[in-house]
């Protein structure tokens, strides 16, 4: 018995210093990853920054200035997909940058309905129907503006481009004494259940919901504000985006 006991007692601290082994080998992996990140992301902000704004700029002056349809229509191509380059850019510098900025007092409902009006035209266009399920200002909670504005125009955008056929977007707020839980839900195709996971990856697309480093920015953005962020299929089909964020 005594014998049984210690063995016992030898498995349980074998077995806590594996977890250990492996999360510190996932921190260094994580760690690694960061760096090749920073490391390429400024390569590619001096590599194709100007060239992709060159073509751009090009495109739309050409497009302007021709009678062609069939000319045009080949331009707003290479126009529509050097803007969603630089969009992949600015996301990936976004990810790498180093200082979150100063976190001050704002009202989240207002940031939302001021970030979700941005996209009125884009839900005209696709017949989209925008749901708002909350009204006045909201609670005052600690946040950086411009990185919660970030957020909530990645989710937003994302589920846009997920029902370009039409659908709903509905945005519903939760409140308890210490958090607020902000729930974006769609009626878009949703994702497979076994990519899930890596849905939240750098360099990771999930078409049509993002451009491979969007729902990974979310996810850095909300733990800077000690919150929480995580996504989940919708039944019967499209997605939901949950975002919880602490009280002050």
């Amino acid at each position: 018995s005594c014998l049984y006991e210690e063995m016992a007692l030898k498995i349980s601290e074998l077995e806590l210093v594996t977890s250990e082994l492996k999360q510190n080998k996932d921190l260094l992996l994580q760690a690694e990853r960061t760096i090749t990140i920073n490391r390429i992301s400024s390569q590619l902000l001096h590599a194709l920054r100007n060239p992709i704004t060159s073509i751009g700029g090009t495109a739309r002056l050409l497009t302007k200035k021709s009678h062609d349809p069939y000319t045009v229509d080949f331009l707003k191509i290479i126009t529509s997909e050097t803007d969603r380059i630089e969009q992949t850019l600015e996301d990936l510098f976004s990810y790498t940058e180093e200082k979150e900025g100063k976190q001050q007092p704002y009202r989240l409902y207002s940031i939302i309905r001021e970030t979700a009006f941005i996209f009125y035209s884009r839900f005209k266009k696709f017949n989209i129907e925008y749901q708002l399920e909350f009204t006045g200002n909201g609670p005052e909670i600690y946040l950086n503006e411009n990185k919660i504005r970030q957020v909530f125009s990645h989710l937003i955008r994302n589920s846009t481009e997920a029902m370009t056929n039409g659908g709903i977007l509905r945005i519903e707020p939760f409140e308890n004494e210490t958090t607020i839980t902000i729930v974006i839900s769609d009626t878009g195709p949703g994702i497979e259940e076994g990519q899930l996971h890596k849905a939240m990856e750098p360099f990771y697309t999930t078409k049509p919901y993002g451009n491979g480093m969007g729902l990974a920015l979310v996810q850095q953005i909300i733990t800077a504000h000690n919150g929480k962020f995580f996504i989940e299929n919708r039944k019967p089909h499209g997605l939901i985006a949950t975002v919880q964020l602490p009280k002050i």
